[in-house]
């Protein structure tokens, strides 16, 4: 992967990670008490020492002034526990990305500097080693580990996630099974686009047969169904679900699809739509 790209990576995984815990909290999940019990356990944790100094005169950081005495921290505290207010959580987001973002600069930059030292200009790209890598840049950050362990076992398995989750594999295995099972389902412009790649020698002949007899319409596959022979029907459904032309431009048309465009196209193969007419 080019620098740039390893960069962009690096950098949306940094707002991914952050952002699942913000909007985790700002949603109000069930699991928002236990994520802030956590962080506070992390912050006060004398293992986290640098990261304690620098929060610690936050204004989104409150302190109390007794001897910190939960459990769950390693070690017996003698400097007074700093919490996060929940009201200004957003906040603590906001220094954690920027925190991460100045770890990642100067680690690919040194990265860079001991790539590059003794090289000449043209002997630098292509690149031969991966130098803004989120396994090489942030992996062995605490902060960083610790913000992905949040994400993965608090945020991923909440219950509402996995509900939006559930309802989002429901709809997109309904729709695509409609269109497997019925290829004629699927708008004219995908089936026009699979008839220019179509390289089926049987389905090619019945286009040829349709476009000598009729002209224009020949560019569309939809027109080779004959209902009136079911058996024919079923034998190109089968040849065209198993192309995989076909299927690469299925997962293209799937891939392009906005939620509120699956919904709806849910909505008309299996509901009855009064938006159905205008939409098509």
């Amino acid at each position: 992967m080019s620098l740039e790209g390893q960069i962009v990576a690096i950098a949306d995984e940094i707002a991914q990670v952050s952002h699942d815990l913000d909007d985790a909290v700002e949603a109000d999940y069930t699991v928002q008490p236990i994520l802030l019990d956590v962080i506070t356990i992390f912050l006060n944790d004398e293992k986290n020492t640098e990261i304690y100094n620098v929060l610690k005169d936050k204004k989104f950081i409150s302190l109390n002034d007794k001897k910190h005495t939960n459990p769950k921290v390693k070690c017996q505290l003698e400097r007074p526990p700093i919490y996060i207010k929940l009201d200004h959580f957003h906040e603590f987001i906001s220094w954690s990305i920027g925190y991460l973002i100045l770890i990642s600069c100067q680690k690919i930059r040194k990265e860079m500097e001991e790539y590059a030292k003794g090289k000449k200009s043209s002997d630098i790209f292509p690149l031969t080693k991966a130098l803004a890598s989120e396994e090489g840049t942030l992996k062995s950050d605490a902060l960083f580990t610790f913000l992905k362990y949040l994400q993965k076992t608090y945020i991923i398995n909440n219950v509402r996630i996995n509900r939006e989750n559930g309802k989002a594999d429901f709809l997109l295995n309904s729709i695509i099974e409609a269109y497997l099972n019925k290829s004629k389902q699927l708008p004219d412009s995908v089936l026009i686009r699979y008839t220019s790649v179509c390289r089926n020698n049987f389905l090619q002949n019945k286009l040829k047969e349709l476009g000598q007899r009729d002209g224009d319409t020949g560019k569309n596959i939809r027109y080779v169904f004959d209902k009136k022979n079911p058996e024919t029907e079923l034998e190109l459904t089968r040849m065209i679900r198993e192309d995989h032309d076909f299927l690469r431009i299925l997962w293209d048309y799937l891939a392009s699809m906005t939620d509120q465009y699956a919904q709806n196209e849910y909505k008309m193969l299996y509901l009855s739509d009064p938006a159905y007419r205008t939409s098509i």
